[in-house]
């Protein structure tokens, strides 16, 4: 039984670990190269395929494009709605100035850092 389920002769499972799956020749890809240090595959796209960014409507990448806007929007303004409460929090908490800027310092830090 192969990984995929189909019923072809091969080795799938050893021991509950994958081990070696045979595919026969016409089910191999070929790319161009030998896959050494010298001649490497070269991995490319196939001409037409729907994941290729290339290849998706301008809808769909404006869409992508609106949501990590949106998503780096809301990051951004979280760390500058805390920065609002910081006096009346070191007041209610009695706390050192540095001690309540410490939390947006390291959101910020994060957010940096990536």
């Amino acid at each position: 039984m192969r990984v995929d389920g189909s019923a072809k002769d091969n080795t799938a499972l050893e021991a509950g670990n994958i081990a070696r799956v045979n595919v026969g020749p016409s089910e191999q890809k070929r790319y161009p190269g030998r896959g050494t240090r010298e001649d490497p595959l070269v991995v490319d796209w196939d001409l037409g395929d729907p994941e290729n960014p290339y290849n998706w409507t301008k809808s769909r990448k404006w869409l992508i494009t609106l949501q990590m806007a949106l998503g780096t929007f809301t990051v951004s303004f979280c760390s500058s709605s805390y920065t609002g409460g910081i006096a009346a929090m070191s007041a209610d908490l009695h706390m050192a100035r540095e001690v309540a800027i410490l939390g947006v310092s390291l959101y910020v830090l994060g957010f940096g850092l990536g």
